[in-house]
């Protein structure tokens, strides 16, 4: 169980720092929640809830969180463990989506998120190993010591993300009852 944990918590982490998201610190000890171990995320970003942004910011924040809540499991099937899996995960995956939702006027799309996620993670599985090797070893690491320990990676690439909530929006506009309206508040991909 503590391997898979470990790589679930490293998962996390990974996806964090290609979000560029601010990690406090990344445990794989028992939190008082009840968790067996979490990625801690400073200021707005820990509560899922952005702060006010326009709404082609918030979208890609929101995307970041989506990507980083579901990648914890994610990582425990990449690397063939029995699945921990998380509610709390999936309460921050379903928070993201509703942010999306309110900026956009559509759902987004949850499978090109789970599909550059999961790329990610295979892409850089070494920075996963490392970090997972090194949580198991010290249970728990400052963000500016998991960051030290997986070195530089690339930002995670949204264009694949985008380009279907682009799809998701137009698609909403048309069928709408506020079908202008919602076409003129955000062009997905026009506001990079």
């Amino acid at each position: 169980m503590t391997l898979a944990l470990a790589h679930h918590e490293a998962g996390h982490a990974v996806i964090a720092i290609a979000c560029q998201l601010p990690i406090a610190l990344v445990t794989i000890e028992p939190g008082v929640d009840g968790s067996s171990g979490h990625v801690e995320i400073r200021g707005a970003a820990a509560t899922n809830k952005p702060p006010v942004l326009p709404a082609h910011l918030q979208v890609r924040v929101s995307l970041c969180l989506m990507a980083w809540a579901c990648s914890g499991e994610l990582a425990e099937q990449i690397g063939a463990f029995s699945g921990i899996g998380s509610s709390g995960d999936e309460e921050n995956i379903e928070q993201a989506a509703q942010a999306i939702e309110e900026a956009t006027g559509a759902r987004p799309p949850l499978l090109p998120v789970y599909a550059v996620t999961s790329c990610y993670l295979k892409d850089h599985w070494e920075a996963v190993e490392r970090l997972a090797l090194t949580l198991i070893k010290e249970r728990t690491i400052s963000g500016e010591r998991a960051r030290e320990i997986v070195g530089e990676l690339p930002t995670l690439n949204l264009d694949r993300p985008l380009a279907a909530l682009d799809y998701a929006v137009r698609r909403a506009a048309s069928k709408g009852p506020h079908a202008e309206r919602r076409s003129r508040r955000i062009v997905v991909g026009g506001n990079r």
